[in-house]
């Protein structure tokens, strides 16, 4: 026996791909730069605490789209809140995975 099912759209392939991709939602982030220290540290931490991380303050900012790099830029501030001015982006062919658990789900709260 033999079932043959037809098609699950009705759109051409060509407008159901660019029409499906529109809404999705993704998650973007800029990454300033990191540190590690000690569990102990974490935990004993208080609010005004300041931590050094591994770049300097004119370091451009990592930009981060579903956990993969996509390219750099300065932040800036745009009517006293942050935004990421973008410098460069990567090259399709080669974004590199660098996701960590929940960065990439896009619902998730900030």
């Amino acid at each position: 026996m033999t079932v043959e099912f037809g098609p699950v759209h009705s759109l051409p392939p060509e407008e159901l791909e660019a029409a499906s991709l529109l809404d999705t939602r993704l998650r973007v982030w800029a990454e300033i730069g990191r540190t590690q220290m000690p569990a102990a540290t974490v935990v004993g931490m208080s609010e005004g605490a300041i931590l050094d991380l591994d770049r300097e303050a004119d370091d451009p900012a990592d930009l981060y789209v579903n956990g993969r790099h996509f390219g750099t830029g300065r932040l800036i501030l745009v009517d006293g809140e942050w935004a990421l001015r973008i410098e460069s982006l990567d090259a399709p062919d080669a974004l590199e995975q660098v996701s960590t658990d929940g960065q990439d789900d896009p619902d998730a709260d900030d």
